[in-house]
C-alpha cells in the first residue's frame, strides 16, 4: 500500500509539472504575441449577424432516420467487428486493391482454379477452410498492378443465417431469393454461393463494367477476414508466384481407426510443370506455371470430393489451423472498444461512389423499416422515442442501439431493387470509366468520406461517455455540502466548454443584460452556433464555393450532417443549459446551500436522457465493446464471434487438447462449413 501510494503521489506530481510546463509555455506565445503587435496585421472579419446565416432549426432524434445507418456504413467499411456487430451488410462501394497484394488460395486436389474462384487477403484463412486434407495445396497470387473490385460490406461471406447476403441477392437478382428451381435448390448453400459468384462475374461481364486484365475484376466479401471472388484467372491482373504442396504426414493411427486403411500419398507434386520456370535474374526464385486442367466444378452430391473422415482426426493442424484463421481476422478488426484499430488496409474504397440500400430514395423498403420500428420500439409518427417505464430503460435502450443489427432486404420491393441495381450501374461506369483515384470520375469531390466519418467518431464517441459517466456523477453529491456540488458542477462546465470551444461565442461584456438570453439554442447565437457546429465538416462542400457533388457524395454529405448535427443539437442544449445554470446560481461568492436548494435534480436528469438517447440513435454500441480483461499473451479477444446480447467479450486460448478447444472450435468449425466444403 505504501508503495502504491508512492507511485500514485509520483504520477500526480508529473500531472501537475506537465500541466505547469503548459502553462509556462502559454504565457510566453501571449507575450510575444504582444510585442509582435506593432506589425502590420490583417483584420478577420468575425462577428456576423443571424440573418446573414441560414440558419438550420434544431430538430428532434427520429429513431426510423436512416442517416446515422448510412454514416455507420460508410465509417466502418472494411473493419471486421463494425461489420460483424452489425453483419447485414446494406452498403456496395468500389475499391481498388493496391498492386503487389498477396492473394492466397488452398485446395484439397491439384488442379489449377476454375473461374470464378475465391482468395483470401491472409494464407491463414485459406488454409483454414482448405487444409489438412490428404491432397493439400496453397497458392499464392500478388496483383501485378492496382486492380478494381467491388465491395459488399456486412459479413457478405457468411452463407449462414438472415440476411448475410442479401445485398448481393439482390443487385444481380432484384430479390433476395434468387431464381426458383425446379424442386428447390440442388446444390445447397455451397452450390448457391457458386451460383451467385457466377451470376455476379457475368453481371459485371455483360454490363461491360469489367473483364480480364480490365475494369472490376473481383468482388470482396468478409467472413473471419477479407475474401476476394476472382473472376477471370486468364487475367494479366494477377500473376502466380508460388504453388506448394502443403499436405503433412498423418498423426499415428489411433487403435479405433486402425481398420481404415489411409491409401492416401501426400499429394500429387506434379501438378506443376517444374521445367516451365520463366526464370528473371531479379527475382529470389523462379516462377512457376501452372501446366494441368482446371478444377472440375464443385458438386456437394458428389461422394468422390467428400473428405475422409477418418484420416480428418489424424491430420496433426486440423485445430490449430482454424486458431491460426482466427488469429489472422483479429489483424483487422478496425474500431472496437480496444482502439481503432486497423481495417483491411490493402484495398482502398473509392467512398464517392458509396451506394447503399438505406437511401431515403428506395421509399418502400424505408417505410417498411420505419413501420416495423415505430412498433417494435414504441417509436411516435415522427420517430420520436416514447420512453419506457425506469425498471426496463436500460434494455430498451440497449434495443433502440442495436436496432441495424436486425435490419434485413427481405421487404425489398422490386421497384427498389431495380433503382439500386440502375445506380450501381451507372456508379461502376464512371469508376471504371472515370479518374482510376476516383468512384465518379471528375464529378468526385476530393472527400474521404470514410476518414471523415472515423474522424467524427473518434471526437465524439468518448466524449459523448465521459459527459454520461459525468452527469450520472451527480448522485454522489447528495447529501454534502453546496462546495461538492459546485466542484462537480465544474466539472462538467469543463468538459461542455470543450466541445462549445470551436462553434459558440459568448456574449460580451456589453451584453451582459442580455447575457442569460443569448445562453440558450433559440437565441441568434445558439442558432449560429448550431449552424457552425452541424456544418463543420462539410461548409465547404456546397455550391457557393463551385463544389459540384454526384448522388452518391450528396446522399454523404446529408447523412453526415445529420449526424453531426443530432450530437450538436445535444452539446449545445446541454453546454449552454450548464453555463445558462452556472451564471444564474454559481457566479458569485460562495453561499452554503445543499443540493436540494439548488433545484437541479429534473435539469441534471433531463441532461442525463438527452445523452443516453443520443447515444442510442447514433447507435455507436460496438465502439465500447472489447475484452474488459487483459489477454494474455497467448490470448486473443473474440470480437468475430458476436451474440445478440454481447456487453464485452471474451479472450479465447489455443489448447491443443480437443476438449480444451470449445468454445471457439465449435464456432469455426460451423463457420468453415458455411463458406466452403
Amino acid at each position: 500500500p505504501e508503495a502504491e501510494r508512492f507511485h500514485t503521489f509520483d504520477r500526480n506530481l508529473l500531472g501537475f509539472h506537465f500541466i505547469s510546463i503548459a502553462m509556462r509555455l502559454k504565457w510566453l506565445l501571449i507575450i510575444c504575441h504582444f510585442a509582435l503587435s506593432e506589425c502590420k496585421q490583417e483584420v478577420i472579419q468575425t462577428h456576423f449577424n443571424a440573418d446573414e446565416f441560414s440558419l438550420i432549426p434544431i430538430s428532434h432524434l427520429d429513431f426510423t432516420s436512416s442517416a446515422p445507418h448510412i454514416f455507420a456504413g460508410v465509417r466502418d467499411l472494411f473493419q471486421q467487428w463494425p461489420n460483424t456487430f452489425s453483419p447485414n451488410g446494406h452498403s456496395l462501394v468500389p475499391c481498388t486493391i493496391r498492386p503487389f497484394t498477396s492473394l492466397y488460395h488452398a485446395r484439397v486436389d491439384k488442379f489449377a482454379p476454375s473461374s470464378p474462384e475465391w482468395l483470401a487477403f491472409d494464407a491463414e484463412l485459406a488454409y483454414g477452410v482448405m487444409g489438412s486434407s490428404r491432397d493439400s495445396h496453397l497458392m499464392t497470387y500478388q496483383t501485378t498492378r492496382k486492380v478494381q473490385c467491388l465491395y459488399f460490406d456486412g459479413m457478405s461471406a457468411v452463407l449462414a443465417g438472415n440476411g448475410r447476403v442479401d445485398s448481393q441477392m439482390a443487385l444481380v437478382f432484384g430479390n433476395v431469393t434468387g431464381p426458383q428451381q425446379p424442386g428447390g435448390p440442388a446444390k445447397g448453400i455451397l452450390g448457391d454461393d457458386l451460383m451467385r459468384a457466377q451470376r455476379m462475374c457475368d453481371w459485371i461481364l455483360t454490363r461491360k463494367l469489367g473483364g480480364p486484365g480490365w475494369g472490376i475484376e473481383g468482388i470482396v466479401r468478409m467472413a473471419a477476414g477479407f475474401e476476394l471472388i476472382w473472376c477471370n484467372f486468364s487475367s494479366p491482373s494477377l500473376r502466380l508466384i508460388s504453388y506448394l504442396n502443403v499436405t503433412v504426414l498423418l498423426n499415428a493411427e489411433p487403435l479405433d481407426h486402425r481398420r481404415y486403411k489411409d491409401k492416401a500419398a501426400l499429394g500429387n507434386r506434379n501438378a506443376v510443370d517444374e521445367q516451365a520456370h520463366q526464370l528473371d535474374p531479379e527475382s529470389k526464385f523462379p516462377l512457376p506455371t501452372l501446366t494441368q486442367s482446371q478444377a472440375p466444378v464443385y458438386d456437394p452430391a458428389d461422394p468422390t470430393q467428400a473428405p475422409d473422415v477418418p484420416t480428418i482426426s489424424r491430420e496433426p493442424f486440423q485445430w490449430s489451423e482454424i486458431w491460426q484463421w482466427f488469429v489472422s481476422a483479429t489483424w483487422h478488426y478496425g474500431r472496437s472498444g480496444a482502439g481503432p484499430g486497423r481495417g483491411e488496409d490493402r484495398i482502398k474504397p473509392a467512398t464517392c461512389g458509396f451506394l447503399t440500400y438505406y437511401a431515403p430514395t428506395l421509399e418502400d423498403l424505408r417505410s417498411s423499416f420505419a413501420e416495423r420500428e415505430r412498433s417494435a420500439l414504441n417509436l411516435t409518427q415522427d420517430g420520436r422515442w416514447k420512453g419506457s417505464s425506469l425498471s426496463n430503460r436500460d434494455s430498451a435502450l440497449q434495443e433502440l442501439s442495436r436496432r441495424r443489427r436486425r435490419h434485413t432486404l427481405v421487404e425489398l420491393s422490386s421497384a427498389d431493387a431495380s433503382l439500386m441495381t440502375e445506380a450501381a450501374e451507372v456508379t461502376l461506369r464512371k469508376f471504371v470509366q472515370g479518374d482510376r483515384e476516383t468512384a465518379a470520375g471528375q464529378s468526385c469531390s476530393g472527400m474521404d468520406w470514410m476518414l471523415l466519418a472515423n474522424t467524427i467518431s473518434q471526437k465524439y464517441t468518448d466524449s459523448l461517455n465521459e459527459l454520461n459517466h459525468i452527469l450520472v456523477n451527480w448522485q454522489a453529491t447528495i447529501g454534502k455540502d453546496e462546495m461538492s456540488f459546485r466542484n462537480w458542477f465544474d466539472v462538467a462546465r469543463d468538459h461542455v466548454h470543450s466541445q462549445l470551444l470551436p462553434y459558440f461565442e459568448y456574449p460580451t461584456d456589453d451584453e451582459k443584460d442580455s447575457r442569460m438570453k443569448q445562453l440558450n439554442t433559440s437565441s441568434s447565437r445558439g442558432r449560429i452556433a448550431y449552424s457552425r457546429c452541424r456544418l463543420s465538416w462539410t461548409r465547404l462542400l456546397s455550391s457557393d464555393q463551385r463544389i459540384k457533388l454526384n448522388n452518391n457524395e450528396r446522399l454523404l454529405k446529408w447523412a453526415v450532417e445529420e449526424t453531426v448535427g443530432a450530437v450538436c443539437s445535444v452539446i449545445l442544449k446541454i453546454g449552454l443549459g450548464v453555463e445558462r445554470e452556472w451564471e444564474h446560481r454559481f457566479n458569485q461568492p460562495v453561499v452554503s446551500k445543499s443540493l436540494e436548494e439548488f433545484d437541479l435534480l429534473e435539469t441534471i436528469k433531463n441532461w442525463i436522457r438527452k445523452t443516453e438517447e443520443l447515444t442510442a440513435w447514433l447507435a455507436w454500441t460496438g465502439d465500447h465493446i472489447t475484452c474488459k480483461k487483459r489477454c494474455r499473451w497467448d490470448e486473443k479477444c473474440n470480437q468475430i464471434f458476436c451474440e445478440d446480447d454481447i456487453s464485452e467479450a471474451d479472450c479465447y486460448r489455443f489448447y491443443p487438447s480437443l476438449a480444451a478447444l470449445r468454445p471457439w472450435r465449435a464456432r469455426f468449425a460451423a463457420l468453415r462449413s458455411s463458406i466452403k466444403p
